[in-house]
């Protein structure tokens, strides 16, 4: 599942990042180092924050040490502790303008500079990127709360009946299991 996520992540890095060091050759390294540095501070610290902290496996440990061990951060530091509830709308739209920064910072770099071919695989890595979240890592992802999650809501209700502690906590925020 890493290698699905990064799959699919990485064309659109590479693509805007070649695009940005053409700009850069234009105007100013600044747009790519802005770039990547908010990459790093989105992977490797924010989503952890708002989106990794609230998922079941974030909560393990068994032996695993303090790094994450799922689908998409495979192996980054869990700098936040374990937060069983739910997202909250707050961290939810966080998330996905975060996100929507993520894909959408390098377009209007690449279209000032018109460099088109890199705009156009930019934003065809931005599908790509997209349809691997939507159909092949999200429907079976165990972050519930996502914006992104696709599991059915009685799949939910199945986990949170096998796993208290979690269950608990979502219904504290107000989630209801289905009959």
């Amino acid at each position: 599942m890493l290698l699905r996520f990064y799959k699919g992540a990485l064309p659109l890095i590479i693509l805007a990042v070649i695009g940005f060091l053409i700009v850069g050759l234009l105007f100013s390294w600044l747009p790519a180092i802005i770039y990547i540095g908010f990459w790093v501070f989105f992977f490797g610290f924010f989503e952890i924050k708002v989106l990794c902290s609230h998922c079941p496996f974030y909560a393990e440990d068994g032996g695993q040490g303090h790094t994450l061990h799922c689908y998409a951060n495979y192996g980054l530091y869990k700098t936040w502790p374990y937060n069983p509830s739910p997202m909250s709308r707050s961290h939810q739209i966080q998330f996905i303008i975060a996100l929507t920064i993520f894909g959408g910072y390098p377009i209007p770099f690449l279209i000032l500079s018109n460099q088109l071919l890199f705009l156009g695989l930019t934003i065809t890595g931005i599908g790509v990127w997209l349809s691997v979240l939507k159909f092949k890592i999200c429907p079976r992802c165990l972050n519930f709360s996502c914006p992104l999650n696709g599991v059915s809501k009685e799949k939910v209700d199945a986990f949170l009946r096998r796993n208290p502690v979690m269950r608990e906590a979502w219904e504290d925020c107000g989630y209801r299991l289905g009959e």
